[in-house]
């Protein structure tokens, strides 16, 4: 990511709290001209700062929830995640952003690891915060291209988080979120990009190498080796 940001392909980059290695490089990330960065808010891998502190309720995030637990708390995005779970994520957003800003890292938006900010009853309980502490920018994943993939779902969320964020204030930007195909098939992709015509968020998880898999077992992440692709479609935007 650092060596994307240096080349310009990449204008922002999001970062864990609660990651093992958040500080790695940060110096020279924050260093590169115009380069912003976020809050990768996390809810679903590794041990969150609240659990840490003991500040979470048995009934809320006392326990790192798997994603697809959340997922059926919200009955797949048709009712509010329950009050303890809620308020647990209320504290939990906002230690991982004063936690980054401790380390110097200067942050103007948010979004979230398995899109969880998305989650029905998110964004109203954690919006106040963000605007306060000065990261009132986020992502909605509202990218009709999904039709007919798993992803399709992260639109159905967005749509409710959509309503959120108008009516509490928060910004976000049109949004394409290419799949690995469009990765492999760079040419093509590039001609993609080529056709925008306004300011738009492409989602992105470049590494140069699929590691992610020696990690502790609480920070393993399912999408590993295409990363790798990532980074080379990126890299050759820049040639």
């Amino acid at each position: 990511m650092l060596k994307l940001a240096q080349l310009g392909v990449i204008k922002r980059v999001s970062i864990m709290a609660n990651s093992l290695h958040k500080k790695y490089l940060l110096d020279e990330l924050q260093a590169v001209p115009g380069i912003q960065l976020g809050l990768h808010f996390n809810l679903t891998n590794g041990v969150l700062l609240g659990q840490k502190s003991g500040h979470h309720q048995g009934n809320g995030l006392a326990k790192t929830p798997p994603l697809m637990q959340l997922i059926k708390h919200s009955w797949f995005g048709c009712r509010s995640l329950s009050g303890a779970l809620l308020k647990d994520i209320e504290q939990e957003f906002t230690l991982q952003v004063k936690g980054l800003q401790e380390h110097g890292v200067v942050l103007s938006y948010f979004d979230s690891h398995h899109h969880v900010h998305l989650l029905p009853g998110v964004i109203e309980c954690i919006a106040p915060h963000a605007k306060t502490l000065g990261v009132g920018h986020t992502r909605l994943v509202l990218d009709w291209g999904l039709f007919g993939k798993p992803q399709f779902l992260l639109c159905w969320f967005s749509l409710t988080a959509k309503r959120a964020a108008d009516r509490t204030g928060l910004s976000y930007l049109p949004f394409k979120y290419p799949g690995r195909k469009q990765f492999v098939l760079r040419n093509r992709w590039q001609a993609q990009l080529a056709k925008l015509t306004e300011p738009t968020e492409v989602i992105c998880h470049p590494a140069t190498h699929g590691d992610l898999q020696l990690l502790p077992e609480e920070y393993t992440d399912h999408y590993d080796g295409a990363r790798v692709d990532e980074f080379w479609a990126l890299y050759n935007l820049s040639r």
